[in-house]
């Protein structure tokens, strides 16, 4: 192998690396700055495909190991079983379509009653805090809470396009664990994955 060239790595813009590079690895770069803006174009036209608006319900006879990661966060297995098989409805609907900062505004129901709305979020991209009242069954809050979120958008092989929206949440009562929500679409569902 190559003796190592550098000691540390830094965040550097693609036009500043170009200009400050060795010139024998320059045309690498020349090359990937380039390519850049054809790859963002292409990325963010993946990300204003991806349409999740519409009313979305659980359908727990394809739930995949939902009981298993509800006991993993210590919810007893009973009401784990009984959560997993509870009505789960939402409405999602696009208040501002921008690519990569697309944001959805989602209404999550009180089971299957579509009258009454138990949550209502803007997911925009970026930190954000989701303050809440009642209970959080997944992160076991009974009375309200915080949750510190963050939403963005990622690449994902098995949607129809390519696209996935992730919101990571910090999980209160476990020091700097997370939990990260990846819905996409395929062949007309939505998928979650956490």
């Amino acid at each position: 192998g190559e003796a190592a060239e550098f000691s540390n790595v830094q965040w550097k813009p693609v036009d500043w690396v170009v200009e400050n590079i060795w010139p024998s690895k320059q045309s690498a770069y020349q090359a990937l700055q380039k390519a850049l803006p054809v790859v963002a174009n292409e990325w963010e036209e993946r990300c204003n495909q991806l349409d999740f608006t519409g009313t979305w319900s659980r359908d727990a006879t394809l739930n995949e190991n939902v009981v298993e990661g509800f006991v993993e966060r210590g919810i007893e297995k009973s009401k784990a079983i009984a959560q997993a098989d509870t009505p789960y409805m939402q409405t999602w609907q696009c208040s501002e379509k921008d690519g990569s900062n697309t944001i959805w505004k989602v209404d999550t129901y009180n089971g299957d009653d579509i009258k009454t709305i138990r949550r209502s979020l803007d997911y925009k991209v970026g930190p954000f805090q989701e303050t809440f009242t009642g209970q959080a069954f997944l992160f076991q809050q009974e009375s309200g809470g915080t949750l510190e979120r963050r939403t963005a958008y990622v690449a994902e092989p098995d949607s129809d396009s390519k696209v996935a929206h992730v919101v990571i949440t910090q999980i209160p009562q476990k020091d700097g664990a997370a939990e990260e929500s990846r819905r996409y679409l395929k062949n007309g569902s939505l998928v979650l994955q956490r």
